[in-house]
């Protein structure tokens, strides 16, 4: 967990100013080097060292593709893609818990989990740069040619307003500027926005693990116990991804955090009831869950392009303060049983409150500079100043001529495949 907050970090500065696609391929082949390399340790220093530097590679690895996916769609289909990333977390751990029943030695689990992620090296050869990240660059040109490619691959024609803004794009005094942790701090909205999010990623972040280790120490088989919660998780996610799309992303994500604290704190009030207890504790294990994959899906919107990845790279540093703490938050039964859930559900409750401090972002086109964030809303180019921040307008979208040309019409999987 200490390397996925340092990785979180490097690389979302590395991703912001060298491109999503580059930073996106040497993390998969530094994970799979290391991944395989930590089956074949023969001492635990090494062993330890491996994980680490793994840690890193595959925070680096998932959120950078993350930023990548949302931000070559328009916003009628960031949620659904949002959402189709962050539920791959959920399959993730349903399909670890088949894989850990039916191989019993770690060695085997630690080699199969990256010999499966080989395929994805095609990624080099499928895999577009974000033309976000390329106008906010300055690198026009790049950034029409990807979409021409995508235009070519859904069949559609390039609306010739779309190519003169490319040919004669505003001038920003942000495009050229390199930026630094700092300047997400630097402005009053903008730190705002960064310390929230840091502050939620924590506390939510430190629940989901610590409900997840939880559930193999309920009653009953640990391997049935973890594919349930997973299994349920995936469900109960797709509800929350259709209530975001209906009230937006702030009420399902703090009412599912609440939701889910009030369990834990049920679970705790009833130890003595082992049944309701249990049932209680596996509540609490899945709604959290809708909380956390929501949450991975709202995070990039909140932040402006031009440092969007490396808002996410420090949210989830922090998150992983949370991880940590997680299993010796565990360890508090010792001083007294209903204390470790007594402690989710509080730092669930504060996690879920936080968010309302946080912008509301359905129906809002992606920040592209800081100067948005700041303004409240995005800069425009048809003198239309109604649509901000924190009166969202679903109509509105300064990006709508561009998903004429494919971004509406791309598919949340196989993205990268379908562009080529």
């Amino acid at each position: 967990m200490a390397g996925v907050g340092v990785g979180g970090i490097f690389f979302g500065i590395i991703s912001d100013r060298f491109g999503r696609r580059p930073t996106t391929v040497f993390c998969l082949v530094l994970h799979l080097a290391l991944s395989t390399g930590a089956s074949f340790t023969s001492d635990y220093g090494s062993f330890i060292v491996l994980r680490a530097l793994d840690g890193a590679a595959v925070n680096g690895l998932y959120f950078t593709a993350f930023v990548l996916a949302l931000e070559v769609v328009g916003s009628s289909k960031r949620n659904a893609v949002g959402m189709a990333v962050a539920l791959s977390f959920a399959i993730g751990f349903f399909v670890l818990s088949l894989l850990a029943y039916f191989l019993r030695t770690w060695r085997n689990l630690q080699l199969v989990q990256a010999l499966i992620m080989y395929p994805l090296l095609c990624y080099w050869w499928v895999l577009p740069e974000s033309p976000r990240w390329l106008i906010s660059k300055q690198r026009f040109t790049a950034a029409k040619d990807v979409l021409k490619r995508a235009a070519r691959i859904n069949k559609v024609t390039i609306q010739d307003r779309v190519s003169d803004l490319l040919a004669k794009p505003a001038e920003s005094n942000e495009n050229t500027k390199s930026f630094t942790i700092i300047d997400l701090v630097r402005t009053p909205r903008m730190r705002k926005i960064t310390l929230t999010m840091c502050l939620v990623w924590m506390f939510i972040a430190g629940v989901y693990f610590g409900l997840i280790v939880g559930t193999t120490d309920l009653a009953g088989d640990p391997y049935v116990n973890f594919a349930l919660g997973a299994a349920l998780e995936i469900g109960l996610a797709i509800l929350g991804w259709a209530g975001m799309e209906r009230w937006g992303r702030k009420p399902v994500i703090a009412g599912s955090a609440l939701l889910a604290g009030t369990g834990c704190l049920v679970t705790a009030a009833t130890k003595e009831l082992p049944t309701i207890s249990r049932n209680f504790a596996l509540v609490g294990r899945v709604v959290i869950g809708i909380t956390y994959n929501c949450f991975i899906a709202y995070s990039p919107e909140v932040f402006p392009t031009v440092v969007r990845s490396m808002g996410m790279g420090v949210a989830t540093a922090f998150s992983r303060i949370g991880s940590i703490s997680a299993p010796f938050v565990t360890l508090l039964s010792d001083v007294w049983l209903p204390l470790p859930m007594v402690t989710f559900g509080v730092a669930a409750c504060a996690g879920g409150l936080a968010v309302f401090l946080l912008p509301e972002t359905l129906g809002v086109p992606l920040p592209e500079t800081i100067e948005d964030v700041e303004n409240g809303k995005p800069q425009q180019s048809d003198n239309d100043s109604s649509a901000n921040y924190t009166n969202p307008r679903t109509e509105h979208d300064p990006f709508k001529n561009m998903k004429h040309l494919s971004l509406d019409n791309f598919h949340p999987w196989p993205l990268s495949v379908r562009i080529n």
